[in-house]
């Protein structure tokens, strides 16, 4: 059976999606995900930073205001493992689920 993207809708709940065209489109919204966490990243720690009590920004400021400059690199190490474990998970979800001819 054949299937074209833009003229058939399918009942099918592949990946949650209710028809091709929601299929095709998975991609692109996981791309849209895959910035939007890359942002919400950033914002969190910078929050933390000025009004967190607790988390990886408040720990980075305590250790600047301790003048712990290796533990300052140590904690900025780890927020961009993080960020790329994000960004490397996100895109190969959206490799593996992109539309494919």
């Amino acid at each position: 059976m054949t299937i074209h993207p833009t003229t058939c809708r399918c009942g099918g709940t592949h990946l949650g999606c209710d028809s091709v065209e929601e299929l095709g489109s998975a991609a692109v919204r996981v791309a849209a995900e895959r910035i939007s966490i890359g942002i919400a990243w950033l914002v969190i720690v910078a929050a933390e930073m000025l009004v967190g009590g607790t988390g990886i920004g408040y720990f980075v400021w305590n250790q600047w205001n301790n003048l712990a400059i290796a533990d300052i690199a140590v904690a900025i190490l780890v927020i961009g493992l993080v960020g790329m474990a994000l960004d490397l998970a996100l895109g190969r979800t959206a490799r593996a689920i992109a539309w494919r001819e």
